[in-house]
Formats: C-alpha cells, sequence, structure tokens
C-alpha cells in the first residue's frame, strides 16, 4: 500500500501530549496561516522539549495514517530564539 507523505516548515506553538501543534503559514497568502497537528513518537518528542521552545522554525517530514493523523518521522530544527537569547545575554 502506497503512503501519503508530507512535510511541513512552520513554528512551534504547543505540545499537548504527543502531538505538537505548528504554525504554518502559506507561501502564495503569507496572511493566511494554519494550525497542524503533528503526532511524534517519544523519541522525537524528547528531543523537540530539549531542544525547541515556542515560536522556533522546524521542519517536519512524515506520513499521512488513516487518511487525516499526520505522524512525524524526522524533525529538523532549523530556528532557535534560544540562541538568540544566550547571545543577547552574553553583551
Amino acid at each position: 500500500m502506497l503512503q501519503s507523505m508530507f512535510t511541513v516548515i512552520g513554528r512551534l506553538l504547543e505540545i499537548n501530549g504527543n502531538t505538537v501543534t505548528v504554525l504554518w503559514t502559506e507561501s502564495q497568502e503569507p496572511h493566511k496561516e494554519h494550525k497542524v497537528f503533528i503526532d511524534m513518537s517519544d523519541t522525537i518528542l524528547d528531543n523537540v522539549k530539549q531542544y525547541c521552545k515556542h515560536g522556533d522554525i522546524m521542519g517536519i517530514k512524515g506520513s499521512v495514517h488513516n487518511q487525516n493523523a499526520l505522524v512525524a518521522d524526522k524533525v529538523t530544527f532549523l530556528s532557535s530564539t534560544r540562541n538568540t537569547e544566550e547571545e543577547d545575554g552574553n553583551d
């Protein structure tokens, strides 16, 4: 059976249980934003909790299960507000 894949780049909004909410902005219409709910395994979720916080940008690749459930296979951390705050504190 062929499985549908997805890729989302967005800002971390919330972590609720094993589901991460990401804010995705349409490239053709930047004023249109959508909340995307993505399920994650404990291992991936532990990394997200360790390296990301609200507002950080991340890329998520995964597959679609049961017609509408998005499940993450890989997360890439693209920007972190943590690094900016640490640099600002050292001035």
